[in-house]
């Protein structure tokens, strides 16, 4: 990967479970973003140091965002692309308001 490469966290809706986001590297689940409990609690599945990492919640979602945003730089840092690289964490679009029939 070349220093110019920006590294994207697309965030989308879960298909049966309305209140969780998960958040996409290209076609990989990298982390799950769920909003159901008082907290939003981000859950990173990629792995860390010692294999695999712990939930964290956050007072809003856009901190758990941005806390997705830095977990994403750490891991390709540990796997040499230069620290330089961008990530860009795209926020997930918001539910379509249900219309009455």
């Amino acid at each position: 990967m070349t220093q110019r490469q920006r590294i994207t966290i697309r965030w989308i809706n879960h298909d049966k479970l309305p209140w969780l986001k998960l958040g996409m590297i290209g076609e990989v689940r990298a982390f799950s973003l769920d909003a159901v409990y008082s907290r939003p609690q981000l859950t990173c599945h990629l792995p860390g140091l010692l294999g695999p990492q712990a939930i964290e919640a956050f007072s809003n979602a856009e901190d758990a965002l941005n806390r997705a945003g830095e977990m994403t730089r750490e891991f390709f840092e540990r796997l040499n692309v230069p620290a330089s690289a961008a990530v860009d964490v795209v926020p997930p679009v918001p539910e379509p308001e249900e219309q009455a029939v």
